[in-house]
């Protein structure tokens, strides 16, 4: 981490996710997530859910709360 790399968060994408985050909208939390330029975690899924936001749909887990 560097001082010098201190990136400025879109206001709009933050209210986005916040709002989903408040209400535990957890389809809508990944959504806002995958808009921000990095995702705050690395994984493989990441560019394909991407690619393809159609697959959060497809994968719900059954311990969802809707």
């Amino acid at each position: 981490m560097s001082p010098d790399n201190i990136r400025e968060i879109d206001s709009i994408k933050w209210d986005r996710f916040e709002k989903a985050f408040s209400v535990n909208e957890q389809e809508k939390i990944i959504e806002s997530l995958l808009d921000f330029d990095l995702f705050p975690i690395k994984d493989s899924y990441i560019a394909y859910l991407r690619r393809d936001k159609s697959a959060i749909k497809r994968n719900e887990s059954p311990n969802r709360t809707a």
